[in-house]
């Protein structure tokens, strides 16, 4: 899976449970990835999104995550940790366009959405 890794930072390791994740993921438009707390979840999840989105398969990552993840913004610093890339909280997202901001505008500068997954539930009713 070679890329020139433009959206990652240099010296990244994997194990070898995190390659075959990505390997699975750099597949897929959607995807839900569950495994134990530890287990390199997250730096999965960007390594094969920062690979979609340089092969221009994806503009934007939107992340559900659990209260507790959510709270220790896990996403937002993971994302500067390992990427070159931009988060918003979708909250955030929802602050900027109370703000005038446009959504397509948001999402050019933001490449990484996340927010609980308590939030989005219900969405679709409405």
């Amino acid at each position: 899976m070679a890329f020139n890794q433009i959206y990652l930072k240099p010296n990244i390791n994997l194990f070898d449970n995190q390659k075959r994740n990505i390997k699975r993921l750099v597949s897929m438009n959607r995807a839900l990835l569950t495994d134990r707390v530890g287990s390199g979840k997250t730096l999965s999840v960007l390594y094969s999104f920062a690979y979609r989105k340089e092969k221009g398969l994806n503009d934007v990552l939107l992340v559900f995550t659990p209260l507790n993840a959510y709270e220790k913004k896990v996403w937002a610093k993971d994302v500067e940790k390992f990427t070159t890339l931009e988060s918003i909280s979708l909250n955030g997202v929802y602050e900027m366009i109370d703000n005038g901001a446009a959504l397509e505008n948001i999402l050019k500068e933001y490449s990484v959405v996340y927010c609980k997954h308590t939030q989005v539930k219900g969405l679709s009713d409405s």
